[in-house]
Order: C-alpha cells, then structure tokens, then sequence
C-alpha cells in the first residue's frame, strides 16, 4: 500500500502515474497480497476509467469495491 501512495502523493496526475499504479496494483495482485488499504489507494490514484477495467466493473460501481468482493487468489496471503 506504501508504493501507490507514494506514487499518489509524488507523481503528478498523467499517463506515467497510472502505469506505475497499475504495475503495483497488478504485482499485489498477483502475490496475493491485495489488501483494502492497497485497494483504497489504487483507487485514487488512477482515472476511472482504468479503475473500471482492471477490476471489471463496467461503472463508478467499483468506487464501492472491498477486497471481499474480488477474486480471492489476490489477497489469500495478505494479513487479515
């Protein structure tokens, strides 16, 4: 969660910023690593847009996402 929110506090808004987030969201994800606090974070800190295709929500529905919701493989070895 600390990298995306560096990332959120120190890169400007921009195509950079998202592909940063991104990768560290995704490299969470695939750890299984995914908690609400890294999920938070992702969430502001890239558009809408990216937010509703990583997480295949097809609206701002995905705003509303906890970890719970979300395939379990991503967070079966984060802390509970």
């Amino acid at each position: 969660a600390f990298m995306i929110k560096a990332c959120n506090s120190l890169l400007p808004l921009g195509d950079f910023r998202d592909k940063v987030v991104t990768q560290s969201f995704k490299e969470c994800c695939n750890a299984g690593m995914l908690s609400n606090e890294v999920l938070k974070w992702f969430k502001l800190g890239v558009t809408s847009e990216i937010g509703r295709e990583l997480l295949q929500y097809p609206d701002n529905s995905y705003q509303r996402l906890h970890v719970r919701d979300l395939p379990a493989e991503w967070s079966c070895n984060a802390k509970k």
